[in-house]
């Protein structure tokens, strides 16, 4: 029983950088039928921390909150949200895979496709540069907004395509002996000091991701977030000068806000 699938990704391995980190319920209930939903918990945060902060600073004055937890939808289902990183997530899904179903080509990149009447050949490519073809009933596209996949099949996305650059810097630290202890998903940050910087736990303890849009007043680009410019500006933004910082990974993106227009 079950759907024979290759899966293929031209990055080397799995990205680490948590990125999104909010299950709403019905996300949740597919999980739940998947037979993972018990794992997820182990990595969920604690129902309190289900929310979103504004603040002055990391240690300064809460100015606003607003929490994640949907009653009414709970009310009407067996399963609650849940808060754990993208990347935790994926790993989850890669243990839980049938491998005699599912197969996982790494360094492998689609590049095209042809319809038939009752299946369609892809063209994938290794790292290496070598080609080879495969015939599937089905194509499913979760490259993205960026979707190579759509782009061919010339479906348009409605929505702004460039909201902005940002820097996102995934980083180990322990700030609570010293920062107020007000666990959270998201902290955004509003003084002076700090504006336009946002703060995403991702373990609700010692695990962080710093996010900051660039702009032209700031006259950073890419190669000035090396290691030292960003353990001084998560620094400042903590508000603990000497706060033991580990850089795990730095990434740069644009943020968009977009849905295809229609689906094949």
């Amino acid at each position: 029983m079950g759907i024979n699938a290759i899966l293929v990704d031209r990055r080397s391995t799995m990205n680490r950088h948590p990125k999104a980190r909010n299950l709403n319920v019905r996300s949740v209930e597919i999980f739940r039928a998947l037979g993972i939903e018990a794992a997820i918990r182990k990595w969920d945060f604690p129902r309190e921390a289900r929310r979103i902060m504004w603040l002055e600073s990391f240690c300064g004055e809460e100015l606003a909150k607003i929490s994640f937890d949907n009653e009414l939808a709970t009310r009407c289902s067996p399963c609650e949200p849940a808060a754990l990183s993208q990347a935790r997530l994926e790993d989850l899904l890669r243990n839980s895979i049938q491998e005699d179903h599912v197969s996982i080509q790494y360094e492998t990149e689609f590049i095209d496709f042809v319809e038939e009447k009752d299946s369609l050949i892809a063209t994938l490519q290794k790292k290496t540069g070598e080609t080879f073809q495969i015939r599937a009933k089905y194509l499913l596209a979760a490259d993205g907004a960026r979707s190579p996949i759509r782009k061919l099949l010339e479906i348009p996305v409605l929505g702004r395509e460039d909201l902005g650059k940002f820097v996102s810097i995934y980083f180990k630290a322990d700030p609570y002996p010293i920062a107020p202890y007000r666990p959270s998903l998201a902290y955004f940050m509003l003084g002076e000091a700090s504006f336009g910087r946002f703060i995403q736990s991702v373990n609700c303890k010692d695990e962080w991701l710093m996010g900051i849009k660039l702009s032209p007043e700031m006259e950073k680009g890419d190669t000035d977030f090396h290691t030292e410019y960003c353990l001084q500006i998560i620094r400042e933004t903590f508000e603990i000068p000497d706060l033991k910082i580990e850089i795990l990974d730095i990434e740069f993106w644009y943020m968009r806000v977009q849905i295809a227009k229609n689906f094949r």
